[in-house]
């Protein structure tokens, strides 16, 4: 112990002396570390920890899909989920999630929060309990039970002050006072299932299952836990059965489709756990770029004390204990380097959290824990381990003797032509190109995905939504004279092009399709019905949206509640079922009625423009049966939409003060969130390629740096036998760049294995894209050819007049 002490002071001291070489070994440590360290704190949040649930593995999710692979369907019909729920032994317990939003009286003014209408059995389902009061109790969701809230600690925090008294008042909600029954724990995560916003409030799910449809599927996550002893196999079985019987029993609505269950968790991660494990391998590589570098670095170092450690050696020094020198030098620099990268990995913990946004799940939990921290300085100890003993075993490999033979200014070995330094350099070529290959297959494609035209002009268009109550206006006439103001209003704000509202904003929701007949043609088949993702506008939705009519009109203000019930469909919809046909005047039954269509609009990405447009059906927010209370308000501008906000919201306030105004923002706004994802995955890549670029170049310049002042006598002499600088140059040159290109061939080769997994994360572009491959490759040989042209230089400007006399 008190050798390697000793060891460790020899170390500090020396190093002392060798500033340059510290910086750079700590830099270059510090950051591979950092990226390490930060991706794997990302992926043990989101994919390692398990959420604060009792048993989660033992969770699923449910739903339907159609049989034959189509796209599932997101949301549960109520009957169906009573049935699967009296008719499975496969479940202990299955639960509802329907987020919706409420009206919440403040203390000024009313508050849209969106709240969880859940099953009674919900909380004990996931094995949660209340920091404060209780949870809900079996039979508190029926109809004729008492009004009871839970809150969220964050509701609590933010409108109580944490008061445990605030157990037991009331709170209204929607124009109804609610008994608050308990508080949920500050750690509780609301399961990250597409449901956009935070849930401040828990309401008992009160449905009247008379009054559903069983073909109405808008209830939005339908949960279970496997019963003791029972595998998700064995469910899936049992699952396929009932989807057979409910089939036989219902074929209308469930003919064509199975049920299907999936782990919760990998249903919470979503995309990212394919995403995860690329960017930890993207991070290991950049981890062995920098070690690449280092270790280079410590070759040559160890080669210019080649005459030390002879000596040493030779006055009786073991090989155990120049070794321990050795690696007390690079435990040190390992552990400062590595503290460093803890330093920035917090910092880069906090970037990444920003750059994701909603995208990421659980991103609260991002940060440096144990488990984060223990893999840093594990990874330290292993590299300097790595680092020190590999170029020792090279030196220790020849005659130590021989050494004292060697030139003070050549750190060359003897008889041996081979640098290990350049094998090295090879293989950090080939990782920089990996890294820089992925990177610009993900930048490709997001450039394409951004480039896409929506079929909207998302510019200048403010939206927000108003949230109305059933006690307000209760009565169908009263709400639609709210909204007519409402529009009236906010059309005479200067600056104001135009106003309409629809029930859910582009690229503000997810899908919800609803099946059509078509007049005057066979009923289909069951499960073979045609659908359409349908919403409800007032007038003047489209030319506010800048999407145009094709043919036909579009929604009027003569469209009403008396007049004859119309729709319009997109082009899509009309090739789809109407195929060369004109579906102008054609009748379908949709939304309750039997309606004609009177037009025809351009297909748009409502989804945002990462999507295809999907089949869509437009009716009159008057003429849809019992409407949506709450609209998203659209206005187009002709100045900055976010200059008209504060005139807009005085102007809603002016027509009714008690509707309350939430998620005010831009369409803008709304598709940026929508490329979050895309985005985040792009930029971190894109970080780690430029810093495997950067490292790529400092290992090829310090590599020839190195090989210039081992040859220089060589290099003297070429220039005393007439050799041109110009041709020295060159010679250093290509000295530099053959095992680069030796890398990019290697690297070529893992490049297009590596790109094969990566097509489901690529859109609208092949993952062997010539021009991302050919751009990748002239990149890194820029770097390299810059790199190598300061040492290219140095060594035609070699005197070898002085340097021959000197030797």
């Amino acid at each position: 112990m008190l050798s390697f002490l000793h060891d460790i002071r020899l170390s500090l001291r020396g190093l002392a002396a060798r500033p340059g070489y510290v910086t750079t070994v700590l830099l270059t440590f510090a950051l591979g570390i950092a990226a390490t360290t930060t991706i794997f704190g990302v992926v043990d949040a989101v994919l390692l920890e398990p959420p604060p649930y009792h048993e989660p593995e033992r969770l699923v999710r449910l739903w339907q899909e159609p049989a034959n692979g189509g796209p599932r369907f997101q949301t549960v019909s109520l009957p169906n989920f009573l049935d699967w729920q009296r008719a499975s032994r496969s479940f202990s317990e299955m639960a509802l999630l329907d987020p919706l939003p409420a009206t919440v009286l403040a203390q000024e003014e009313p508050e849209r929060q969106w709240t969880g209408r859940v099953s009674a059995s919900f909380f004990s389902l996931l094995g949660v309990e209340a920091s404060a009061g209780r949870l809900f109790r079996r039979g508190e969701d029926a109809l004729e039970a008492e009004p009871v809230v839970v809150l969220s600690h964050s509701f609590w925090m933010r409108r109580f002050a944490g008061r445990r008294d605030a157990v037991g008042s009331t709170l209204q909600v929607d124009g109804r006072d609610h008994t608050i029954i308990g508080v949920l724990p500050a750690d509780f995560e609301v399961p990250k299932l597409g449901l956009g916003s935070q849930l401040e409030l828990w309401l008992p799910l009160r449905l009247e299952i008379a009054e559903w449809p069983r073909g109405q599927r808008s209830l939005d996550v339908a949960l279970a836990r496997l019963a003791p002893g029972v595998e998700l196999p064995a469910a899936r079985q049992e699952l396929a059965r009932l989807g057979d019987e409910l089939a036989e029993l219902h074929p209308q609505d469930n003919a064509g489709l199975v049920i299907a269950a999936a782990p919760l968790l990998d249903e919470m991660t979503g995309s990212f756990r394919k995403a995860g494990p690329l960017m930890m391998a993207a991070s290991c590589l950049l981890l062995l770029v920098a070690c690449f570098n280092i270790a280079n670095l410590n070759y040559g170092r160890l080669l210019q004390r080649r005459r030390e450690i002879v000596m040493r050696s030779a006055l009786g020094a073991s090989p155990l204990r120049i070794a321990g020198q050795l690696f007390g030098e690079q435990v040190v620099l390992a552990l400062a380097g590595g503290g460093l990268g803890v330093l920035l990995s917090a910092w880069l913990s906090q970037l990444v959290v920003r750059l994701a946004g909603d995208s990421l799940p659980r991103a609260s939990q991002i940060g440096l824990d144990g488990s984060v921290l223990a893999l840093a300085l594990l990874v330290s100890l292993l590299a300097s381990l790595g680092l020190a003993l590999l170029p020792a075993l090279r030196l220790y490999r020849h005659d130590l003797r021989g050494g004292l033979a060697i030139s003070r200014n050549s750190t060359t070995e003897q008889g041996d032509r081979f640098d290990p330094r350049r094998l090295v350099l090879a293989a950090e070529a080939a990782a920089c190109l990996v890294l820089l290959v992925v990177a610009g297959l993900l930048a490709q494609s997001f450039w394409r995905i951004t480039a896409t035209e929506t079929g909207m002009r998302s510019d200048s268009i403010l939206t927000f939504r108003l949230s109305p109550s059933h006690t307000s206006f209760p009565e169908p006439e009263a709400l639609a004279g709210y909204y007519d103001r409402v529009v009236a209003r906010l059309g005479a704000l200067p600056g104001v092009v135009s106003v309409s509202a629809v029930d859910k904003v582009p690229m503000g929701s997810d899908l919800s399709s609803n099946s059509f007949r078509i007049v005057g043609r066979p009923e289909p088949a069951p499960g073979e019905w045609p659908n359409a993702e349908t919403r409800a506008a007032l007038p003047g939705y489209l030319a506010t949206l800048g999407v145009s009519v094709a043919r036909g009109r579009g929604l009027a203000a003569t469209d009403g509640p008396q007049a004859p019930p119309v729709a319009l469909i997109n082009e899509s919809l009309a090739r789809r079922w109407w195929p060369g046909r004109d579906a102008l005047g054609a009748h379908i039954e949709a939304e309750g009625a039997r309606r004609e269509i009177v037009g025809i609009f351009k297909d748009a990405r409502i989804l945002g423009p990462g999507s295809e447009s999907p089949d869509q059906l437009l009716v009159p927010w008057k003429q849809a049966p019992a409407g949506p209370l709450g609209l998203d308000v659209v206005i187009r501008a002709q100045v900055d939409p976010r200059a008209l906000a504060p005139a807009a919201r005085r102007a809603v306030r002016e027509v009714d003060a008690g509707v309350p105004i939430s998620d005010l923002g831009t369409l803008e706004d709304l598709r940026h969130e929508r490329l979050a994802e895309p985005r985040f995955r792009t930029v971190l890549l894109a970080l780690f390629g430029t810093a495997a670029l950067l490292l790529a170049a400092i290992g090829v310049g310090g590599v020839l740096s190195c090989f210039v002042s081992d040859r220089q006598r060589e290099i003297g002499v070429r220039l005393a036998l007439g050799a041109s600088g110009r041709e020295v140059v060159a010679h250093v040159l290509a000295v530099g760049l053959r095992p680069v290109v030796t890398g990019l061939g290697v690297g070529l080769l893992l490049s297009l294995w590596v790109g094969r997994s990566l097509a489901s994360l690529l859109d609208r572009v092949s993952p062997q894209d010539p021009t991302v491959l050919i751009g990748a490759c002239l990149l890194l040989l820029l770097a390299a050819a810059a790199a190598s042209g300061v040492p290219a230089l140095r060594a035609s400007r070699v005197d070898p007049k002085s340097l021959l006399r000197g030797e």
